[in-house]
């Protein structure tokens, strides 16, 4: 199953209850509240779809310093992550090099069940994802 907006692309791949979002070039046009609408997307697909296993590529995610948005991810978007239950979560990035806001590490606490790794490549991303 594929959802596609201009701005991200979703699939869903039920028999290894896995989502792959991917955001695209076009999402530096999106504004803040745009942005959160297409995370809240994946949110309700999670829930939906009784999804444990999210690869997100942000390779074009244009918004890495905003700090309302960050606060938003941190706050909102990552505890309603791990209340669906969320086992994996991978990130796909152009270079493995951190910033303050990209490092989501620290807001999963050891109780947490997720896990939450980085990845420059896609297939390695997915193939840690379902190797559980």
């Amino acid at each position: 199953m594929t959802i596609s907006s201009p701005y991200s692309t979703i699939k869903i791949y039920p028999e290894d209850r896995l989502l792959h979002s991917t955001w695209l070039e076009e999402s530096k046009q999106l504004n803040e509240d745009q942005v959160m609408q297409e995370m809240l997307q994946v949110s309700r697909l999670v829930v939906q779809h009784q999804v444990q296993l999210i690869l997100a590529d942000v390779i074009h995610y244009p918004f890495r310093e905003n700090t309302t948005l960050q606060n938003w991810i941190n706050n909102q978007y990552i505890p309603d992550i791990l209340d669906s239950g969320i086992k994996r979560y991978a990130i796909v990035v152009k270079e493995m090099v951190m910033s303050n806001l990209d490092n989501l590490e620290g807001l999963i606490d050891k109780e947490d069940s997720m896990e939450l790794r980085y990845f420059t490549d896609s297939d390695e991303a997915k193939k840690w994802l379902i190797s559980q």
